[in-house]
Protein backbone atom coordinates (compact mmCIF):
# COMPACT_ATOMS: atom_id res chain seq x y z
CA UNK A 1 0.00 0.00 0.00
CA UNK A 2 1.45 3.68 -0.98
CA UNK A 3 0.99 6.55 0.15
CA UNK A 4 -1.98 8.01 1.50
CA UNK A 5 -4.39 11.84 0.60
CA UNK A 6 -7.20 12.84 1.03
CA UNK A 7 -9.66 14.74 -1.25
CA UNK A 8 -12.80 16.24 -1.18
CA UNK A 9 -13.07 14.42 2.04
CA UNK A 10 -12.36 11.11 0.81
CA UNK A 11 -9.17 8.96 1.43
CA UNK A 12 -7.20 7.56 -1.20
CA UNK A 13 -3.89 5.37 -1.58
CA UNK A 14 -1.52 4.54 -4.21
CA UNK A 15 1.39 5.93 -5.94
CA UNK A 16 2.40 6.99 -9.51
CA UNK A 17 -0.81 7.06 -12.04
CA UNK A 18 -2.30 4.59 -9.83
CA UNK A 19 -4.87 5.51 -6.53
CA UNK A 20 -7.63 3.86 -5.65
CA UNK A 21 -10.74 4.82 -3.26
CA UNK A 22 -9.65 3.71 -0.18
CA UNK A 23 -13.47 2.77 1.22
CA UNK A 24 -14.31 1.13 -2.22
CA UNK A 25 -10.69 0.43 -3.64
CA UNK A 26 -11.67 1.23 -7.11
CA UNK A 27 -9.15 3.40 -9.28
CA UNK A 28 -9.57 6.94 -8.81
CA UNK A 29 -11.39 9.19 -11.38
CA UNK A 30 -9.99 11.08 -13.98
CA UNK A 31 -10.66 14.62 -12.18
CA UNK A 32 -9.38 13.54 -8.87
CA UNK A 33 -6.38 11.75 -10.33
CA UNK A 34 -5.46 15.08 -11.28
CA UNK A 35 -5.83 17.11 -8.16
CA UNK A 36 -3.73 14.28 -6.65
CA UNK A 37 -1.00 14.60 -8.82
CA UNK A 38 -1.56 18.60 -8.36
CA UNK A 39 -1.03 18.06 -4.23
CA UNK A 40 1.95 15.78 -4.84
CA UNK A 41 3.44 18.15 -6.64
CA UNK A 42 3.02 21.29 -4.51
CA UNK A 43 3.70 18.69 -1.64
CA UNK A 44 7.35 17.98 -3.65
CA UNK A 45 8.39 21.89 -4.17
CA UNK A 46 7.50 22.82 -0.43
CA UNK A 47 10.00 19.82 0.62
CA UNK A 48 12.67 21.24 -2.11
CA UNK A 49 12.30 24.46 -0.66
CA UNK A 50 12.34 23.20 2.77
CA UNK A 51 15.67 20.98 2.30
CA UNK A 52 17.30 24.48 0.83
CA UNK A 53 18.28 26.22 3.37
CA UNK A 54 20.30 23.37 5.19
CA UNK A 55 21.83 22.20 2.24
CA UNK A 56 22.96 26.06 1.73
CA UNK A 57 24.04 25.68 5.18
CA UNK A 58 26.03 22.76 5.38
CA UNK A 59 27.51 23.74 1.38
CA UNK A 60 29.06 27.39 2.27
CA UNK A 61 30.75 25.79 5.45
CA UNK A 62 31.67 22.17 4.66
CA UNK A 63 35.32 23.18 3.70
CA UNK A 64 36.00 24.76 7.41
CA UNK A 65 37.40 21.91 9.74
CA UNK A 66 37.26 24.41 12.95
CA UNK A 67 33.03 25.39 12.39
CA UNK A 68 32.31 21.62 11.43
CA UNK A 69 33.81 20.30 14.73
CA UNK A 70 32.27 23.00 16.53
CA UNK A 71 28.92 23.34 14.59
CA UNK A 72 27.81 20.47 13.11
CA UNK A 73 26.40 16.72 14.20
CA UNK A 74 28.27 14.58 15.91
CA UNK A 75 27.64 10.79 14.64
CA UNK A 76 29.32 9.27 18.01
CA UNK A 77 26.52 10.72 20.08
CA UNK A 78 23.58 9.98 17.68
CA UNK A 79 23.41 13.30 16.44
CA UNK A 80 22.34 14.10 12.91
CA UNK A 81 21.37 17.53 10.84
CA UNK A 82 17.52 18.36 11.71
CA UNK A 83 15.45 17.77 8.47
CA UNK A 84 12.43 18.37 6.85
CA UNK A 85 11.03 15.09 8.36
CA UNK A 86 12.34 16.15 11.49
CA UNK A 87 10.81 19.85 11.42
CA UNK A 88 7.26 18.29 10.42
CA UNK A 89 7.26 16.46 13.54
CA UNK A 90 8.27 19.22 15.52
CA UNK A 91 5.78 21.53 13.97
CA UNK A 92 3.35 18.89 14.55
CA UNK A 93 4.22 18.48 18.58
CA UNK A 94 4.36 22.51 18.91
CA UNK A 95 0.62 22.78 16.98
CA UNK A 96 -0.31 20.40 19.86
CA UNK A 97 0.33 22.58 23.16
CA UNK A 98 -1.85 25.22 21.48
CA UNK A 99 0.49 28.01 22.31
CA UNK A 100 -1.13 31.04 21.99
CA UNK A 101 1.19 34.34 20.99
CA UNK A 102 1.39 37.44 19.70
CA UNK A 103 4.07 37.57 16.38
CA UNK A 104 3.86 41.30 16.63
CA UNK A 105 4.99 41.01 20.51
CA UNK A 106 7.89 38.81 19.48
CA UNK A 107 8.70 40.82 16.61
CA UNK A 108 9.37 43.95 19.11
CA UNK A 109 10.99 41.74 21.92
CA UNK A 110 13.99 40.78 19.22
CA UNK A 111 14.59 44.03 18.42
CA UNK A 112 14.35 45.10 22.00
CA UNK A 113 16.93 42.53 22.95
CA UNK A 114 19.10 43.20 20.26
CA UNK A 115 19.08 47.38 20.65
CA UNK A 116 20.66 45.23 24.19
CA UNK A 117 23.33 43.61 22.21
CA UNK A 118 24.61 46.21 20.35
CA UNK A 119 24.38 48.91 23.08
CA UNK A 120 26.95 50.06 26.18
CA UNK A 121 25.66 47.48 28.64
CA UNK A 122 27.28 44.85 26.84
CA UNK A 123 30.47 43.77 28.53
CA UNK A 124 31.52 40.21 27.43
CA UNK A 125 32.42 38.72 24.22
CA UNK A 126 30.94 35.25 23.06
CA UNK A 127 33.34 33.04 24.24
CA UNK A 128 35.31 31.31 21.58
CA UNK A 129 34.72 27.20 20.15
CA UNK A 130 31.20 27.30 21.59
CA UNK A 131 32.15 26.84 25.22
CA UNK A 132 29.41 27.67 26.92
CA UNK A 133 26.24 25.15 26.58
CA UNK A 134 22.98 26.72 27.65
CA UNK A 135 20.36 24.15 28.56
CA UNK A 136 16.22 24.96 27.29
CA UNK A 137 14.11 25.55 29.23
CA UNK A 138 11.37 22.76 30.21
CA UNK A 139 8.70 24.92 28.40
CA UNK A 140 10.86 25.18 25.40
CA UNK A 141 11.64 21.76 25.83
CA UNK A 142 7.86 20.78 26.01
CA UNK A 143 7.07 23.07 22.89
CA UNK A 144 10.06 22.13 20.44
CA UNK A 145 11.88 19.61 21.96
CA UNK A 146 15.12 21.87 22.14
CA UNK A 147 17.65 20.62 24.56
CA UNK A 148 20.28 23.05 24.41
CA UNK A 149 21.77 25.87 22.99
CA UNK A 150 25.84 27.26 22.31
CA UNK A 151 26.79 30.29 20.65
CA UNK A 152 30.22 30.08 17.54
CA UNK A 153 31.60 32.93 17.39
CA UNK A 154 33.91 31.23 14.71
CA UNK A 155 33.67 32.72 11.13
CA UNK A 156 31.12 35.49 12.05
CA UNK A 157 32.50 39.31 13.39
CA UNK A 158 30.68 39.92 15.99
CA UNK A 159 28.09 41.25 16.71
CA UNK A 160 27.11 38.61 14.53
CA UNK A 161 27.09 35.14 16.00
CA UNK A 162 26.58 31.44 14.84
CA UNK A 163 23.73 29.84 17.64
CA UNK A 164 23.85 26.02 17.41
CA UNK A 165 20.21 24.53 18.43
CA UNK A 166 20.32 21.13 19.97
CA UNK A 167 16.90 19.36 19.54
CA UNK A 168 15.71 15.86 21.53
CA UNK A 169 14.36 12.44 20.43
CA UNK A 170 15.85 12.43 17.64
CA UNK A 171 19.14 14.60 18.83
CA UNK A 172 19.24 17.03 15.79
CA UNK A 173 21.27 20.00 15.15
CA UNK A 174 20.26 22.90 13.53
CA UNK A 175 22.17 26.27 12.91
CA UNK A 176 20.86 29.86 12.64
CA UNK A 177 23.03 33.45 11.75
CA UNK A 178 22.39 36.02 13.80
CA UNK A 179 23.39 39.24 11.25
CA UNK A 180 24.50 42.18 11.72
CA UNK A 181 21.15 44.01 11.88
CA UNK A 182 19.78 41.66 14.57
CA UNK A 183 17.82 39.56 11.38
CA UNK A 184 18.58 35.93 11.75
CA UNK A 185 18.88 33.15 8.51
CA UNK A 186 19.23 29.68 9.34
CA UNK A 187 17.18 26.15 9.93
CA UNK A 188 14.15 28.33 10.77
CA UNK A 189 13.22 29.73 7.69
CA UNK A 190 12.46 25.95 6.27
CA UNK A 191 9.53 25.94 8.49
CA UNK A 192 5.96 26.84 7.60
CA UNK A 193 5.27 27.96 11.22
CA UNK A 194 5.38 31.22 11.90
CA UNK A 195 5.39 30.40 15.76
CA UNK A 196 8.10 27.88 15.43
CA UNK A 197 10.32 30.81 13.59
CA UNK A 198 9.49 33.03 16.13
CA UNK A 199 10.16 30.72 19.16
CA UNK A 200 13.90 30.49 17.67
CA UNK A 201 14.38 33.56 16.52
CA UNK A 202 13.61 34.91 20.47
CA UNK A 203 15.15 32.37 22.38
CA UNK A 204 18.59 33.39 20.07
CA UNK A 205 18.40 36.91 20.58
CA UNK A 206 17.12 36.35 24.72
CA UNK A 207 20.17 33.72 25.23
CA UNK A 208 22.91 36.13 23.80
CA UNK A 209 21.76 39.13 25.29
CA UNK A 210 22.19 37.81 28.53
CA UNK A 211 25.32 35.78 27.78
CA UNK A 212 27.10 38.87 27.29
CA UNK A 213 24.82 41.13 29.53
CA UNK A 214 25.73 41.03 33.62
CA UNK A 215 21.55 40.25 34.85
CA UNK A 216 22.66 42.84 37.95
CA UNK A 217 24.83 45.70 36.85
CA UNK A 218 27.73 46.70 39.23
CA UNK A 219 29.07 49.76 39.68
CA UNK A 220 32.91 50.57 38.84
CA UNK A 221 35.59 50.36 41.93
CA UNK A 222 35.44 54.36 43.18
CA UNK A 223 38.57 53.88 44.68
CA UNK A 224 37.63 54.08 48.18
CA UNK A 225 37.73 51.29 50.16
CA UNK A 226 33.81 50.48 52.12
CA UNK A 227 34.11 49.52 55.81
CA UNK A 228 33.49 46.71 56.52
CA UNK A 229 30.91 45.74 59.46
CA UNK A 230 31.58 43.07 62.12
CA UNK A 231 29.96 39.97 60.74
CA UNK A 232 27.49 38.52 63.24
CA UNK A 233 27.06 35.04 63.97
CA UNK A 234 24.13 34.06 61.86
CA UNK A 235 25.51 35.53 58.57
CA UNK A 236 29.19 35.18 58.87
CA UNK A 237 30.71 34.44 54.97
CA UNK A 238 31.79 31.39 54.12
CA UNK A 239 34.30 30.49 51.21
CA UNK A 240 32.48 28.91 48.43
CA UNK A 241 33.60 25.38 48.21
CA UNK A 242 35.51 24.11 45.46
CA UNK A 243 33.53 21.59 42.94
CA UNK A 244 35.61 18.85 42.35
CA UNK A 245 35.40 17.02 38.39
CA UNK A 246 34.04 13.88 38.28
CA UNK A 247 34.76 11.19 35.76
CA UNK A 248 32.16 9.17 35.80
CA UNK A 249 29.25 11.42 35.60
CA UNK A 250 28.16 14.89 34.36
CA UNK A 251 28.72 17.71 36.16
CA UNK A 252 25.95 19.84 37.96
CA UNK A 253 24.66 22.73 35.45
CA UNK A 254 25.36 25.75 37.10
CA UNK A 255 23.54 29.15 37.58
CA UNK A 256 23.87 31.85 34.62
CA UNK A 257 25.17 34.36 37.01
CA UNK A 258 27.62 32.41 37.96
CA UNK A 259 29.12 32.60 34.69
CA UNK A 260 29.50 36.46 35.23
CA UNK A 261 30.48 36.16 38.58
CA UNK A 262 33.89 33.69 37.43
CA UNK A 263 34.76 35.78 34.72
CA UNK A 264 36.47 38.58 37.18
CA UNK A 265 38.44 36.12 38.62
CA UNK A 266 38.95 32.89 36.42
CA UNK A 267 41.86 31.37 37.03
CA UNK A 268 42.26 29.28 33.47
CA UNK A 269 40.10 30.47 31.10
CA UNK A 270 39.12 34.24 30.74
CA UNK A 271 36.22 35.23 28.13
CA UNK A 272 36.99 39.02 26.69
CA UNK A 273 35.45 41.90 29.10
CA UNK A 274 35.55 45.38 30.28
CA UNK A 275 37.49 46.36 33.28
CA UNK A 276 36.98 49.40 35.10
CA UNK A 277 40.43 51.57 35.29
CA UNK A 278 40.22 54.73 36.71
CA UNK A 279 38.33 58.31 36.15
CA UNK A 280 39.49 60.01 32.92
CA UNK A 281 40.76 57.04 31.78
CA UNK A 282 40.91 56.54 27.55
CA UNK A 283 41.67 53.45 26.41
CA UNK A 284 44.57 53.58 23.20
CA UNK A 285 43.43 52.33 19.83
CA UNK A 286 44.44 48.68 20.23
CA UNK A 287 42.02 48.24 23.17
CA UNK A 288 39.31 50.14 21.24
CA UNK A 289 39.48 47.83 18.25
CA UNK A 290 40.10 44.93 20.27
CA UNK A 291 36.45 45.20 21.49
CA UNK A 292 34.84 46.41 18.73
CA UNK A 293 36.15 43.07 17.37
CA UNK A 294 34.12 41.59 19.82
CA UNK A 295 31.14 43.47 19.75
CA UNK A 296 31.60 45.69 22.59
CA UNK A 297 31.59 49.53 22.59
CA UNK A 298 34.65 50.66 24.88
CA UNK A 299 33.24 53.23 26.81
CA UNK A 300 35.43 55.66 28.76
CA UNK A 301 37.33 55.04 32.19
CA UNK A 302 37.75 51.49 30.81
CA UNK A 303 40.26 49.14 28.83
CA UNK A 304 39.35 45.63 27.72
CA UNK A 305 40.55 42.56 28.78
CA UNK A 306 41.31 40.19 26.39
CA UNK A 307 39.99 36.60 26.03
CA UNK A 308 42.95 34.13 27.47
CA UNK A 309 43.78 30.61 29.00
CA UNK A 310 46.45 31.07 31.92
CA UNK A 311 47.50 28.81 34.63
CA UNK A 312 48.35 29.32 38.41
CA UNK A 313 46.97 31.19 41.16
CA UNK A 314 43.73 30.27 43.43
CA UNK A 315 40.37 30.94 43.03
CA UNK A 316 38.41 33.41 44.75
CA UNK A 317 34.99 32.57 43.29
CA UNK A 318 32.93 29.72 41.34
CA UNK A 319 35.02 27.61 39.51
CA UNK A 320 33.90 24.92 37.05
CA UNK A 321 35.26 21.87 37.64
CA UNK A 322 38.64 23.21 38.20
CA UNK A 323 38.73 23.98 34.39
CA UNK A 324 36.68 27.58 34.10
CA UNK A 325 35.12 26.71 30.53
CA UNK A 326 38.59 25.33 29.07
CA UNK A 327 36.15 22.71 28.03
CA UNK A 328 32.34 22.93 27.52
CA UNK A 329 30.59 24.12 30.14
CA UNK A 330 26.46 23.06 30.77
CA UNK A 331 24.30 25.83 32.57
CA UNK A 332 20.88 26.70 33.15
CA UNK A 333 18.82 28.83 31.24
CA UNK A 334 19.31 32.73 32.59
CA UNK A 335 16.29 33.88 34.34
CA UNK A 336 15.35 36.75 32.90
CA UNK A 337 15.15 34.90 29.37
CA UNK A 338 13.27 31.84 30.78
CA UNK A 339 10.85 34.42 32.55
CA UNK A 340 10.33 37.03 29.40
CA UNK A 341 10.24 33.08 26.90
CA UNK A 342 7.24 32.02 29.13
CA UNK A 343 5.28 35.40 28.87
CA UNK A 344 5.66 35.43 25.12
CA UNK A 345 4.18 31.85 24.77
CA UNK A 346 2.10 31.23 27.30
CA UNK A 347 0.76 27.58 27.20
CA UNK A 348 -2.17 26.65 28.86
CA UNK A 349 -0.67 22.82 29.25
CA UNK A 350 2.82 23.97 30.46
CA UNK A 351 2.54 26.83 32.84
Amino acid sequence: MGERITIDGKEYTGYGNKWYDLERYVPAPPDVLEKIHGLLEKQERKREEARRPFEQLREQYQDDKLWNRLASPDPASGEVWLNPQILADIEQTLAKQKCTSNLEDAESFCRHCWNEIKSAQRRYQVSSQGRVVILATEELSKLIGLKSVRFIQERARAPEVFVRFEFRDPSAIGVIRVKANGSTVGFHEASASDLFQAIIETTALAYYRDLVIPRVHYYPYSGKRRTSRKPTTSRRARPLPRVQSISISLPRPYRFDEWHQAQARARHYVVGHLRWVGEGFKADWEKQAQARRAGVNLPLCYTWVIEHERSGGEPSGPTFNGTDLVERTRFLPPERASHELDKLFPTPGIY
